[in-house]
């Protein structure tokens, strides 16, 4: 009487699908690991002081400062990023309306940076040739 040996074949291929499912899940887990990390350091980064009142020379609104000098516009953007929202988040006008796409206070400032644009626009042509 012999005895069948029994097939080693399942053996290796189940061991490899073990092995794959370890490395999905170490690469699953580690991925999002990684991506929480970095989701928290940015968070952690805009809600910073720093990140809510750095000077922008760019933001909604400016385009319509097209037809100011550059002194002019100069000193829209520099109002803008000296005065806060009035929402008490912390952002300058500036930074509000390029980074806090849902502030109940967005289209006022953005009504208050163009009425900036608009006075300068005024005061300039009130000027005379001679004093500008």
């Amino acid at each position: 009487m012999t005895v069948k040996k029994r097939s080693n074949e399942r053996m290796p291929i189940m061991g490899w699908m073990v092995i794959g499912l370890c490395v999905g899940i170490s690469a699953f887990f580690g991925y999002r690991m990684v991506s929480d990390a970095r989701q928290e350091i940015k968070e952690s980064q805009t809600n910073s002081p720093e990140w809510k009142t750095r000077f922008l020379a760019e933001f909604p609104g400016l385009e319509t400062a097209a037809s100011l000098r550059d002194d002019q516009k100069s000193r829209v953007i520099a109002q803008a990023n000296k005065r806060f929202c009035p929402c008490k988040c912390g952002y300058t006008f500036a930074t509000c309306l390029k980074d806090d796409q849902g502030c109940p206070m967005r289209s006022k400032n953005l009504a208050v940076v163009r009425s900036m644009i608009e006075r300068e626009a005024v005061s300039a042509s009130n000027q005379t040739p001679a004093t500008r």
